[in-house]
């Protein structure tokens, strides 16, 4: 990361055509790196270097809807865990609530869909379905893999890896893919342009978690979860709309936990107290402001017909302009044991294998066998930045339900989540 730049950010309702907004798009392209987002994106808007609020697209949804921190809002899990309450995002006495992630669940039954009950929603609504003033979650596949190619394509994440073990030619299908998510943003923005709603509205093009793509310091790994570094903590988070400028950077730190709290502000809307993250749309963060990542990811295991959820990956990131600090959870026992189930048996496993060098297995070693890892070059201390993290993450074990639905377990195991 970059030091502080020496331009301070201004609130966006400063730069916005209006004091406040009628509605709210707000686009998630999964597994979006902030250096990936596509140039017809940037062009659009403001474009802020974000902190996802995790590296797992289960803690980091919840986060971005409800601006708290994953050890806050304690969903760790699509399976088992849910908001407490319906996030005031989605309020639906105050706004025309629309949710859509089609092209992530490929799912065409009009019944409940499992992935919708941790943010208390039970059906899928597209923009055109809305009356103004409204707020329209999309939660897009993106660039996740398998790259390029919907999630039908194959059985499984690790087949595409088996097929495709090429890592520059993943990588040219990454970035393909991150412009087919572009490309299937520009209807929705095409819409809000032809029906005169784009000065009313204010549009959020962010991302859940970033990826890592072969980088030899991380062992030459493909896909997100773990470990918690910069290319998987780094998105991106652009502001479009409401008249606001075009082709422009914002300076100031920013969380993914801020995209929430800005949506409501610019609505008018009053922000929960308990909100971890800040309101950009009429407050600036300061240029010491800090903000946290936290990942905790499961992986089922099969005991006498029995399956029961294992801690796969769990770490907390400090982070700021300059950089940040990550500290992994665990023994070093266990990462080193999770390390050779990866390399044996994991989603990645056949790209690894026939790419396999000193310098990647030795970044490996590194990055797994280290309990705390400093990147880039952060203001805040390490000993400041261990104050600041969770001692322990805990789960909600009251907020759980049936976690036996069979059609999101086979989308899981799809999208390289279970094994």
């Amino acid at each position: 990361m970059d030091s502080a730049s020496p331009e301070q950010p201004r609130a966006l309702s400063s730069l916005a055509a209006t004091d406040s907004v009628e509605n709210v798009v707000i686009f998630v392209s999964d597994a979006l790196r902030y250096d990936s987002v596509p140039e017809q994106i940037r062009r659009r808007g403001i474009t802020a270097r974000a902190i996802a609020p995790s590296t797992f697209t289960a803690n980091a949804l919840p986060s971005i809807t409800s601006g708290k921190y994953p050890a806050t809002h304690k969903v760790w899990r699509f399976q088992d865990d849910r908001l407490a309450s319906r996030p005031a995002l989605f309020d639906e006495a105050a706004v025309d609530v629309g949710f859509n992630a089609e092209t992530v669940w490929l799912m065409d039954d009009s019944s409940a869909k499992p992935p919708l009950r941790w943010n208390h929603l039970t059906e899928e609504r597209t923009i055109a379905e809305l009356e103004p003033p409204f707020v329209h979650f999309i939660h897009d596949v993106g660039p996740h893999a398998p790259y390029g190619v919907d999630n039908t394509v194959w059985d499984s994440t690790r087949e595409f890896f088996a097929a495709t073990n090429d890592p520059m030619t993943l990588c040219d299908r990454y970035q393909d893919d991150c412009v087919n998510s572009a490309d299937r943003f520009e209807p929705i923005y095409d819409y809000l342009q032809s029906s005169g709603l784009l000065e009313e509205t204010l549009v959020i093009y962010t991302s859940d978690h970033g990826q890592v793509l072969g980088e030899s310091t991380y062992g030459g790994q493909f896909g997100h979860v773990d470990p918690m570094c910069p290319e998987l903590v780094e998105i991106p988070v652009t502001f479009m709309g409401a008249g606001l400028p075009t082709d422009h950077e914002y300076p100031g730190l920013v969380s993914g936990t801020d995209v929430a709290p800005t949506a409501l502000a610019a609505q008018g809307r009053p922000v929960p107290d308990e909100c971890d993250g800040q309101q950009l749309w009429t407050a600036t963060p300061g240029a010491d402001r800090t903000v946290r990542c936290d990942a905790w990811a499961y992986k089922p295991i099969t005991v006498r017909d029995t399956t029961i959820p294992i801690t796969a990956y769990a770490a907390a990131g400090v982070w700021d302009r300059g950089g940040g600090h990550v500290f992994q959870r665990r023994s070093r026992l266990l990462r080193c044991a999770y390390l050779a189930h990866k390399l044996l048996r994991g989603t990645q496993a056949p790209v690894w294998r026939p790419n396999a060098s000193f310098e990647t297995l030795a970044g490996l070693a590194r990055t797994y066998l280290r309990s705390e890892h400093s990147y880039g070059s952060p203001s805040v201390t390490a000993d400041a930045a261990k104050a600041a993290v969770p001692e322990q993450f805990t789960r909600a074990s009251d907020r759980s339900f049936d976690a036996s639905d069979d059609a999101l377990e086979e989308k899981l195991a799809d999208l390289g989540y279970l094994s």
